[in-house]
């Protein structure tokens, strides 16, 4: 059961890193894009493209490996909680869905804001 949770650590980096490239494509006239947003969903940080698009898999990346080789590495007992392989796998398609949601959700974002002050 140990390299599942490999398979799905760099699948969803590669994902991920697949929806920053192409999103990067698209956005090419754009040299800024907005990183950060208030509560009233309006946008108050501004970055580089590349940085708005590709910040999220770099941060992604170490945390999805990292817990994939800790679940591999530490034997279930105090700081591993998990009490069987499967409840690894369970923790890994968590961490997998949730960081695909985050990263449509803000590329939507984005979209919606380009769309809005292009028009």
């Amino acid at each position: 059961m140990i390299f599942p949770l490999y398979i799905i650590a760099i699948t969803t980096v590669a994902a991920i890193t697949a929806m920053a490239i192409r999103a990067d494509l698209k956005l090419k006239s754009i040299d800024r894009l907005p990183i950060h947003w208030n509560a009233k969903l309006e946008p108050d940080n501004y970055g580089s493209r590349r940085l708005a698009l590709f910040c999220m898999p770099a941060l992604f990346a170490p945390i999805l490996l990292g817990t994939a080789l800790a679940l591999h590495l530490i034997p279930p007992g105090p700081i591993n909680k998990t009490s069987s392989p499967e409840e690894g796998l369970v923790v890994m398609l968590f961490m997998a869905v949730t960081f695909w949601v985050v990263k449509y959700v803000y590329l939507r974002a984005i979209f919606r804001w380009v769309e809005k002050n292009q028009a």
